[in-house]
């Protein structure tokens, strides 16, 4: 034993050891480099450490295969958008050309009359795809040797799914509502009732920048039975409507006299952030909007609603590759494309409550 130490202590231990090391990690499939750089080489501030440098060196560092819980939010963009189109997409800069159907003119029946034949015409919506996300993720081969499991690549590609759809939801929740109809929005909204009518009335207060509308507990289902209201006058189909509101709004309707289950049937979060129904709406919550710093003081929310048939939303995961062998580094690699965009093709579907959680 004494002769076996201190041959293991001399250069010639060593060397055999490092020959062992490298005969390991080539039947366990690894590279012999990695191997001994997992084992043997100490991490850069702010990775994994894999020399367990801080602890007692006797005592050798297990890598779990499972990995800790992560958390998402929610998104919903897909859910109360018009779909149908991503078929037709192609790539970045494609061109969605969108029909509309014409509106037939209808007049008075008089005895006697020539047929006044109507030329039908309807102005064509154009969607241009201009919008993309890339990822690009490094795999070191000590990393690798350390984490890799059978569906390691899966679990990456899951998390570049979900951060990618978190991005398109902020940029989608913050660029569509300033294209609702005028009808839709202010603070005195309602085709048939407000300012937009015929003969002007007092309409519904979906607020507008300088003086949004203050929501409360108290007040908070009377403004999305307004908005409830808007819809009905602009002839809304009942099915596929849709309001996208804020966390804080879910936690006040929470405290609110409407917080019955049995009346709203609001749950806990379902997929897509979807959480109940109100006031013929679908809700969604989101914690994606944007806040504005109203001049008002406030902190405002561009709340949007609509029906389904608002806004036409195209997606398409492109060119998604994995690299098993990088040549500038010792390691593998994946990517993808992620082409999208959206249109509001019928405004007269969309509307926004512009307000503030007024506590």
């Amino acid at each position: 034993m004494k002769n076996f130490n201190r041959f293991m202590q001399s250069k010639w231990g060593i060397f055999a050891l490092v020959i062992l090391c490298a005969a390991i990690a080539h039947l366990q499939g690894h590279s012999a480099f990695a191997f001994m750089a997992a084992g043997l080489i100490a991490g850069v501030p702010g990775e994994v450490d894999y020399t367990n440098q801080t602890g007692d060196a006797r005592i050798p560092a297990l890598f779990s295969r499972i990995y800790r819980d992560k958390f998402y939010d929610a998104v919903c963009a897909a859910n109360i958008t018009n779909t149908k189109y991503t078929g037709e997409l192609k790539g970045l800069g494609n061109q969605v050309t969108i029909n509309t159907i014409p509106t037939v003119k209808i007049y008075p029946l008089v005895r006697g009359q020539k047929r006044q034949w109507q030329e039908l015409t309807s102005a064509p919506v154009i969607m241009t795809v201009n919008r993309g996300t890339v990822f690009d993720c490094l795999i070191l081969d000590a990393d690798k040797s350390q984490m890799w499991d059978k569906d390691f690549l899966g679990t990456l590609s899951k998390d570049a799914r979900q951060q990618n759809a978190i991005y398109v939801d902020g940029l989608f929740l913050s660029t569509n509502y300033p294209y609702a109809a005028a009808a839709n929005t202010g603070t005195a909204a309602g085709k048939k009732s407000g300012t937009t009518a015929t003969v002007a009335g007092p309409g519904y207060n979906m607020g507008v920048s300088g003086t949004p509308r203050g929501v409360n507990k108290v007040n908070v289902v009377d403004a999305i039975r307004d908005c409830q209201s808007v819809g009905d006058e602009q002839s809304w189909p009942t099915d596929d409507r849709w309001m996208v509101i804020p966390t804080w709004m879910e936690n006040i309707m929470d405290m609110s006299d409407y917080k019955d289950e049995s009346m709203t049937g609001m749950k806990s979060t379902w997929a897509g952030g979807r959480i109940g129904t109100c006031a013929k709406f679908k809700l969604y919550s989101t914690n994606l909007y944007t806040p504005i710093a109203d001049g008002s003081g406030h902190t405002a929310y561009p709340v949007i609603f609509g029906h389904i048939s608002a806004i036409s939303f195209v997606q398409q995961l492109a060119n998604v590759k994995y690299f098993p062998e990088l040549q500038e580094v010792n390691g593998a690699g994946l990517c993808g494309e992620n082409i999208f965009d959206w249109s509001v093709t019928y405004p007269d579907a969309l509307g926004v409550l512009y307000c503030y959680q007024n506590r």
